[in-house]
């Protein structure tokens, strides 16, 4: 365990943000190292805008670094070696920072990655943010550089003042036009899952499925968020031909399809597929990864799997649980839910040999399986993940976890170093669990209860335990 400051800082841990905050203008340069040498296990979901941000903004950093890193091009990087530096700087925005709204007008008017800088804005305070931050001088030079096809892919999906930019900047007017009435698709762009997550548009579901009929059902079901209720409409219908149909569609249908049908037969508790769902797994644990198509297939029968007794399948978990991928995920998915504390040492070796070899998505999936066992006798190892791992996602899993031990000194003491973890949930998570419990976490919980820019589920997290604490 790397227990300096600057470990703790690149972990995102709650510990390391304290630090640095008492540690003053010394600690800039350990934050800035973070920035600019991204720490992250996984850069595609793990939090650390806004957790950077806050402390160069703290600390009275010089950011003249990070202006000069999202400016320049370098060709042997990588897009996401960008991610980091351009996301802090748009939080920085968010806060009112001048310093950094001028290096991503600059990036922007000048810089290679202006659409990642107009992106990361767009996830940090959408069109008011932008227009606060982009000059129009910053947007003439963009235009005047920039081929139209990336203009346009802009145009189409950044929430930037578009029309407002048009105005003033003539050769963009064209551009705007001729996107809206050409029914041009954007091109797909990289980036975190932040910055995209608030793009996301899952079509609204029907309401009166039992108008459907089965085939119609199973069909409906491959539109995005719409299988549990289809499956929940299935599940109530006991006629011989729908429970016929649904057999021969698992068998036999669309991959899509299969895949509904399967969940639903899971929730049925039909054990009719589970020969096939173990056929199936071990067949593609036998393939390489680039050989594994049947996306679809793999995640029915992981549904189907997933929904039935334990009775049925907790014995294959124990089975497949040191068996090659997909076999393993399988059993990680049921363990998750159902393990039992017989399971125990089973999960705990396996957690750490998935420590040793960085394995975090195995890791995580013990925790939770430990969770359900009952965390409290597995304490020990649970304390040595928050304290070493470095995917923030096993440690707001831990989080979880410690939600269900007794509140002793151990466990107060982490939960309240979690109030200023990196990843929101975590602090969440900590708030829930915590509450008013001592000094440093009553004023701590009153802080974010009334910051602006904090997640609004971790706002309102803390609300919630101060006026239950005020009745």
């Amino acid at each position: 365990m790397d227990s300096t400051l600057l470990g703790l800082l690149r972990q995102g841990r709650g510990a390391g943000f304290r630090a640095a905050i008492g540690a003053g203008r010394s600690a800039a340069d350990g934050v800035l190292d973070c920035v600019l040498n991204d720490p992250r296990w996984d850069r595609q979901v793990e939090a650390r805008d806004d957790y950077y941000a806050r402390l160069l903004m703290a600390t009275g950093a010089n950011i003249d670094v990070l202006g000069q890193r999202v400016a320049t091009e370098d060709p042997d990087a990588d897009k996401s070696d960008f991610w980091l530096p351009v996301g802090v700087l748009a939080e920085m925005c968010r806060r009112g920072d001048e310093a950094a709204g001028a290096a991503l007008a600059e990036a922007i008017a000048a810089g290679p990655r202006w659409r990642a800088c107009l992106d990361a804005l767009d996830a940090a305070g959408g069109v008011e943010l932008i227009g606060q931050v982009v000059p129009t001088a910053a947007v003439e030079a963009l235009v005047a550089r920039v081929g139209v096809d990336d203009i346009a892919d802009a145009v189409l999906v950044v929430a930037a003042p578009w029309d407002e930019w048009a105005e003033r900047v003539s050769a963009l007017r064209f551009m705007v036009g001729s996107v809206a009435s050409s029914g041009r698709e954007a091109r797909p762009m990289s980036g975190p899952v932040a910055w995209w997550a608030s793009r996301i548009r899952v079509p609204g579901l029907m309401e009166n499925l039992a108008a459907l009929s089965t085939d119609e059902l199973l069909a409906y079901g491959t539109t995005p968020g719409a299988a549990p209720k289809v499956c929940d409409e299935l599940s109530r219908r006991t006629d011989l031909e729908t429970l016929r149909r649904i057999d021969s569609v698992a068998e036999s249908g669309s991959p899509e399809e299969r895949s509904v049908a399967l969940r639903a037969l899971g929730q049925r508790g039909s054990t009719v597929f589970l020969g096939a769902a173990e056929d199936f797994l071990r067949w593609e644990s036998t393939l390489a990864p680039a050989a594994r198509s049947e996306r679809q297939l793999r995640r029915g029968y992981l549904a189907y799997l997933v929904e039935l007794l334990p009775t049925h399948t907790l014995p294959l978990a124990r089975r497949w649980f040191g068996e090659p991928w997909p076999l393993s995920l399988a059993a990680e998915r049921i363990l998750t839910l159902h393990a039992t504390p017989d399971d125990r040492q089973m999960l705990e070796s396996a957690g750490a040999a998935a420590m040793e070899s960085l394995n975090m998505y195995r890791l995580c999936s013990v925790v939770e399986a430990l969770t359900t066992a009952g965390p409290e006798p597995s304490l020990p190892f649970l304390i040595d993940v928050y304290d070493r791992a470095p995917y923030s996602y096993a440690r707001r899993r831990v989080i979880s976890a410690l939600r269900s031990c007794s509140l002793t000194g151990q466990t107060e003491d982490y939960l309240t170093e979690s109030l200023w973890d990196c990843e929101p949930e975590s602090r969440e998570l900590a708030c829930q669990a915590l509450g008013t419990a001592n000094a440093t976490a009553t004023r701590r919980v009153a802080e974010i209860a009334s910051d602006a820019f904090e997640d609004d589920e971790v706002r309102e997290a803390a609300q919630a335990v101060l006026r239950l604490e005020a009745e």
